[in-house]
């Protein structure tokens, strides 16, 4: 009897693990445009805020502020008051395609466009090095 008890354990410690992790996540995409509403903006920023604010990581002289979700690989950068892209979000994730590495990345913003567009290009810019750096290792 003591290993079925032993299952059941693990498969508890399974399901309460997979029940965390997904009340942790945010979406990849949560909104079909890029062009959001302010309240769109701080309903997710504190939604991530509240998730992933463990992993907060803050660059005051970019005013940038970055969330990661660990479980699903998604790193989110927002912009802080003094950034120009203010308020906007971009995030990038790593995925493997055919055995070749790549980044999707999306982003929303709420006033600025060409303010967010630079932003967004810059990384992209980002993306390209962190995929050849990450290509020559292999």
């Amino acid at each position: 009897m003591k290993p079925f008890i032993n299952l059941q354990r693990l498969s508890l410690g399974l399901i309460i693990f997979c029940v965390a992790s997904a009340s942790s996540a945010l979406e990849f995409m949560p909104y079909p445009v890029a062009k959001i509403s302010l309240e769109q903006w701080e309903s997710f920023y504190i939604e991530a805020k509240t998730k992933l604010g463990h992993s907060q990581r803050t660059y005051n002289d970019q005013y940038i502020v970055v969330l990661i979700d660990t479980f699903n690989g998604h790193h989110y950068a927002f912009t802080l008051p003094g950034h120009a892209a203010h308020p906007s979000w971009i995030v990038r994730r790593i995925v493997n395609r055919d055995g070749e590495i790549d980044i999707q990345q999306v982003g929303y913003y709420v006033n600025n466009e060409s303010s967010f567009t630079q932003l967004f290009q810059t990384y992209l810019e980002l993306n390209e090095n962190m995929k050849s750096s990450l290509q020559n290792r292999n």
